[in-house]
């Protein structure tokens, strides 16, 4: 039965009393996992579709306790689909009663109070931790967990009280992302200071002091952490995936006559927006050129800058914005163009459109981390002319397509079905169980 506001929690001593899926009647590992997004359900971009699956394959094999912003009842919409979400407890961080400091300005009193429940004035006040912290603090001392799963950057901050409330808990970071490349490139383009940029390397660089391991999105950007942390980190790859559909949406692929190709992703997502901006600069007029009648969706959330607004007001583009349901559009496409210049992870959109049964092309960037190879699973094409050739050519050629089609989706049910994916998680975390874990030095970080 779902849980809501479970506060106080069970015996420290405990465990929920679920049953491990293969019946043995053990109890289970205990996690708890703070989601600081303000909705994963329904998911509604990458990151989001990572936390939520990653929740939902928790759940499948250990006692989950979920720390979330959203309301858990809208939660109860996914559970026909992702049954074993019913086992989890689904605690709601809300605001906190008034602090006693209420009279002073906001951004004094944020500022003195995170420091507060940090016990520390180290590093920059952080407004999301102030929401949760008190709801993690009561979790935390009413229950120990074996594992203590953080979401992003930012949820480090809550380490400090971690260790001090459950000393023995295995915390363990979930990178979407090698953020000190993405700021490099955001620093290139004048959108981060240079300062932020080594705040980022900073924290990345002392992961080894902060956590217990890394959860990496693909086999590159475990190296990166690693090269920063000076091989001190213990890790895994554990890659974005698909939950496969019993049908394929390739309506398009099988039509002989689909000249129209699909890009889906969000707009909010920097790389994707600069991605889509060359595409439409030097690979668009060298398909209109070669195939007059083609046709381009955009689909995904966010607003476009002033770089894409040609590609708006552009006729032969059809401009979808955040759409519920991305199936019908990939199930009019032919071809799904994933034009990455910059970035780090798993592409969750070329895996998406894999599974759906889309042929994909991108760029040597976009295909890092996932295990396929070139011309047989996806086309990867890094000069505007080589990708206006890919797509011409699977544009022209439904065998082509289907070839393509038919080893992509066997490549993604074998290695990125998102229950192929969980199963590994689930051997990874309980080898940490089985091996002596070492206190971490003191973090003064």
């Amino acid at each position: 039965m779902l849980q809501f506001a479970t506060i106080p929690m069970p015996a420290p001593e405990g465990r929920s009393g679920i049953k491990d899926e293969g019946g043995s009647g053990a109890h289970l590992p205990n996690v708890l996992i703070v989601i600081p997004y303000h909705r994963i359900y329904p998911p509604f971009n990458g990151g989001t579709q990572r936390s939520f699956n990653i929740l939902h394959q928790l759940t499948r094999h250990f006692d989950v306790t979920a720390l979330v912003f959203q309301d858990p009842a809208t939660l109860t919409a996914a559970f026909g689909e992702y049954p074993s979400l019913k086992r989890a407890r689904f605690v709601h961080a809300m605001p906190e009663e008034l602090w006693p400091l209420s009279w002073l300005p906001a951004r004094i009193r944020v500022a003195l109070q995170y420091r507060w429940y940090q016990r520390s004035f180290a590093g920059p006040a952080d407004s999301d931790f102030l929401l949760y912290y008190p709801v993690l603090r009561r979790i935390l001392r009413a229950a120990q967990f074996d594992f203590i799963i953080v979401e992003n950057m930012a949820s480090l901050n809550m380490v400090r009280a971690v260790r001090r409330l459950n000393p023995r808990a295995r915390i363990v970071f979930n990178a979407h992302n090698v953020d000190t490349r993405l700021a490099l490139a955001a620093v290139e383009k004048g959108d981060v200071s240079l300062a932020s940029c080594h705040r980022i390397r900073s924290i990345e660089s002392s992961l080894h002091l902060r956590v217990h391991g890394v959860m990496a999105c693909s086999a590159p950007d475990l190296d990166a952490l690693q090269r920063m942390n000076g091989h001190r980190l213990r890790g895994a790859v554990v890659p974005n995936g698909v939950v496969l559909a019993n049908q394929l949406y390739d309506g398009g692929v099988r039509d002989e006559n689909c000249m129209n190709m699909i890009f889906c992703g969000s707009l909010d997502y920097g790389p994707n927006r600069d991605g889509l901006a060359w595409f439409y600069s030097h690979v668009w007029p060298l398909l209109q050129k070669e195939l007059p009648e083609a046709t381009l969706t955009v689909v995904g959330s966010g607003k476009a800058d002033a770089a894409l607004e040609r590609l708006r007001r552009d006729p032969a583009v059809r401009w979808g914005g955040y759409v519920p349901d991305v199936r019908p559009h990939y199930n009019a496409a032919a071809v799904a163009i994933v034009p990455l210049l910059s970035g780090s992870g798993t592409r969750l959109k070329i895996l998406e459109a894999m599974g759906l049964g889309v042929p994909v092309v991108t760029t040597v960037v976009g295909a890092e981390g996932i295990t396929g190879e070139a011309d047989r699973h996806l086309s990867i094409a890094d000069t505007a002319g080589e990708f206006a050739a890919a797509v011409v050519a699977l544009l022209r050629r439904k065998s082509l397509r289907l070839e393509i089609q038919k080893n992509a989706r066997t490549l993604v049910a074998e290695h990125y079905d998102w229950n192929v994916v969980g199963d590994g998680l689930k051997r990874w975390l309980e080898g940490m169980l089985e091996k002596q874990t070492h206190p971490l030095p003191l973090l003064n970080v």
